[in-house]
């Protein structure tokens, strides 16, 4: 018994010693950590009771000690949550007029805004499962596209129709849609074997043909050939769709921070030789923002820093950055093109129109684009108008192999018209890479080339990530 002494007192000893100092005074600390949370007492309380409950202690002091601390936890009131207090307004001094309009200021950097139909399908407890999606799209974009998305706020909204959503980009509207949460929508692929009964509608994402459906009818729609979708996974497809088209605007200097302290905890001495020593953030945002642009992935953040590092003793032109690290990922470009048989199918220009094509270049110091005659831009689309078609029928994307002095420019000069068509530039592509031409693009017509049948051994073209 006499080791119980002792013990207190070292305990005591201990925590005399190891105590947080923030001003106050010993007293002070105490009163406010026992009484300041009801938990405290309780357990207080209960260790009393067990400690008199052995055998050669008084148990009536500690007794005693352990009704007292019960009933300080009885009287003693729960602790307020500070974020709850200004909501709940009982007694706390609510906002100011100038506190209230700061609290306006902030702009969500992702939103979606969903009508009241649609506020189950956020609801967790409801059975909803649009969270979990959104948690995956945001998995799925950082193993792709190599970018954290920033949290996707939700709210729900009186302002739209009940079965409406919209999605913001810093506060501006970037895509809207209409599902509804009682039924499941079929996709005609085209080939389906039967017509089913539903409501005739457009898909979101894709604004291809489709029908709202009975749950009921979903095996009937099924076995008639139709892709049935569940109302959460239409939504959360076209926030992939709006999301992949605008990632070049997601990523700001903090994103880049984030990305750029990855790659520093394992290589420092690439960051620190490269930013800001040679490049600053905002250059090296550009470069990142251009790729992004085209739907390649910045996952490989090192090789990406790497290349520019390398690149940026020639010049520090952002259009030469780009082109240069496009290049060093081009196993990856290219592996994320090719089909499933290895090969990458592809139009190609034919000679006179790359001969065209460098007459109408204009270079300036910061910029490289195509300045073509109406003639010329008109014959120029055209052409690859047809290519593309050709790609299609053959059941091929659209992927345009160019030489790389007129990559970028044609690019440039196609996304204004077509944003679906991928331009990739012959040293993006590893010397291994077969290459099948399909069609070959000239100036006012598309012409078959005989050699689609074919794969081209180790011909240096390319390709970009995947849309």
């Amino acid at each position: 018994m006499s080791q119980i002494p002792s013990l207190i007192i070292s305990t005591s000893a201990g925590l005399v010693v190891t105590r947080a100092t923030d001003g106050k005074n010993l007293s002070n600390q105490m009163l406010g950590q026992v009484f300041g949370n009801p938990n405290v007492l309780i357990a207080g309380s209960v260790v009393s009771f067990a400690l008199g409950l052995v055998p050669g202690l008084p148990i009536f002091p500690f007794l005693a000690i352990s009704g007292g601390l019960y009933y300080l936890y009885r009287v003693t009131p729960e602790p307020v949550d500070p974020n709850e207090a200004v909501a709940a307004g009982d007694g706390d001094a609510p906002l100011t007029e100038e506190e209230e309009l700061q609290e306006l200021l902030p702009v969500e950097p992702l939103q979606l805004q969903v009508g009241f139909s649609l506020v189950p399908m956020v609801d967790r407890e409801k059975g909803g499962e649009l969270l979990d999606r959104i948690v995956g799209l945001r998995k799925r974009f950082a193993k792709e596209l190599g970018i954290v998305l920033p949290a996707v706020h939700l709210r729900d909204s009186l302002d739209i129709g009940g079965g409406d959503y919209e999605v913001y980009m810093h506060g501006v509207c970037v895509g809207s849609g209409q599902v509804m949460a009682d039924r499941v929508l079929a996709i005609d692929p085209g080939d389906t074997v039967e017509p089913i009964d539903g409501i005739a509608t457009k898909d979101p994402a894709f604004g291809i043909d489709a029908l709202w459906i009975e749950a009921s009818d979903q095996a009937k729609a099924e076995m008639a050939g139709y892709t049935v979708v569940e109302p959460a996974a239409v939504i959360a497809t076209h926030l992939s769709e709006i999301f992949r088209d605008q990632s070049a605007d997601i990523i700001g200097r903090q994103e880049l921070q984030d990305l750029v302290d990855v790659v520093a905890r394992r290589h420092p001495k690439l960051v620190d030789e490269l930013i800001p020593t040679i490049l600053s953030y905002s250059e090296v945002l550009s470069v990142v923002r251009a790729l992004l642009r085209e739907k390649v992935s910045i996952r490989d953040m090192r090789t990406i820093l790497e290349a520019m590092a390398d690149a940026s003793r020639i010049s520090k032109n952002v259009i030469f950055l780009t082109e240069q690290v496009r290049q060093r990922l081009g196993p990856a470009i290219s592996q994320g093109l090719a089909e499933s048989d290895g090969v990458l199918y592809a139009a190609l220009l034919d000679p006179g129109c790359e001969e065209e094509l460098r007459g109408c270049l204009l270079k300036t110091e910061n910029d490289i684009s195509l300045a073509p005659d109406l003639g010329t831009a008109q014959s120029l689309l055209a052409g690859i108008q047809n290519a593309i078609e050709q790609l299609g029928l053959a059941g091929r994307r659209p992927i345009i192999v160019a030489p790389t002095d007129l990559r970028f420019a044609l690019w440039k000069f196609t996304h204004r018209f077509m944003p679906q068509v991928i331009v990739v530039s012959q040293q993006e592509l590893p010397p291994r890479q077969d290459v099948s031409s399909v069609s070959v693009v000239s100036l006012g017509r598309a012409k078959l080339d005989p050699s689609a049948s074919s794969p081209i051994a180790g011909a240096p073209i390319g390709r970009e990530t995947r849309v």
